[in-house]
């Protein structure tokens, strides 16, 4: 590694390290991130059915939080073709402010990306009427809290302390930094181990 190292104790004082000139990156060790009795996915969780207006329609309370960091559904009725994007504001699993818009399905469910931590606000498009309401869920996508540079980062999974490493494969997403559980049964343990990675 290039560049020089200086590193500073003073007694009573945390060790100081100064990294100068070409450093090449730091490599991290693994780590492993531990989902505690995960509730199933849920078509209300968030927000029980809201009735649209015909109006841009916020929403700032009746909100709860996911149990854990993942993504959100959103139920919508079909009576009147409702139609528009519903919107999210909140913190996500990396503790990022964001937004997202999920488009509504007449009579279906739609599932957003972001995995959540705290929700703040819900917005009902106009294309909502008061004929229609939409309900807003959790589902199945776990955000680990970190940047997912490379999917084959992630090495292993254990849900209930068995080896679910098979469902890895094409369940990273590097955009939204989540990994996809299919489908997560009421109090499920989950564990998800990284290996070392380059900062």
């Amino acid at each position: 590694m290039a560049g020089d190292i200086t590193i500073k104790v003073i007694e009573s004082e945390p060790i100081q390290v100064t990294i100068a000139g070409g450093v090449t990156p730091l490599q991290l060790g693994g780590m492993s991130f531990h989902f505690q009795d995960v509730r199933a996915s849920i078509d209300d969780y968030i927000h029980a059915a809201i009735a649209g207006t015909g109006a841009e329609l916020e929403i700032t309370s009746g909100i709860t939080n996911p149990d854990v960091a993942r993504n959100a559904s959103i139920t919508t009725t079909n009576n009147n073709s409702p139609s528009g994007n519903v919107n999210i504001e909140g913190v996500n699993a990396k503790g990022e402010s964001t937004e997202e818009n999920i488009a509504t399905i007449a009579g279906g469910i739609a599932y957003g990306n972001v995995a959540w931590a705290t929700i703040n606000k819900i917005t009902l498009p106009v294309g909502v009427s008061s004929s229609d309401n939409v309900k807003v869920g959790i589902s199945d996508k776990l955000g680990l809290g970190l940047a997912i540079v490379n999917a084959s980062n992630i090495i292993k999974k254990k849900v209930d302390d068995m080896d679910k490493s098979s469902e890895i494969p094409g369940n990273v997403d590097l955009t939204y930094d989540t990994i996809n559980c299919a489908t997560i049964v009421l109090h499920d343990d989950i564990t998800i181990w990284t290996k070392h990675r380059h900062v």
